[in-house]
């Protein structure tokens, strides 16, 4: 019974390093998304932390602050959906497809 517990032990070690690279590796990409017509668009950029890294506006957009607004929000959310549904990709690679609480 002991060397079973140690070698469960020994998989959670390895399932927290690769966790933890994975974590990394998700930190270093861009996923960026743009919103609007040619001439009158904004474009966003997020790390895989979701946070924003670089936002673009087309000098039209700007002239509107309600067309704005709306370009960023759809821009943004699209950017951060990306970064979600590959951190999600990544984390079921790795798990097998189980679900742990937290993650």
């Amino acid at each position: 019974m002991k060397g079973g517990l140690g070698g469960l032990i020994k998989q959670a070690q390895v399932m927290k390093l690769k966790l933890e690279q994975m974590k990394e590796r998700l930190a270093a990409e861009e996923f960026s998304a743009r919103a609007g017509e040619e001439g009158c668009a904004v474009s966003v950029t997020v790390s895989g932390r979701q946070q924003v890294r670089r936002l673009g506006i087309d000098a039209a957009a700007a002239e509107d602050p309600a067309l704005l607004e709306d370009l960023l929000l759809t821009a943004l959310n699209r950017a951060l959906d990306e970064s979600r549904a590959k951190a999600e990709r990544d984390m079921g690679a790795l798990t097998g497809g189980v679900q742990f609480p937290g993650l």
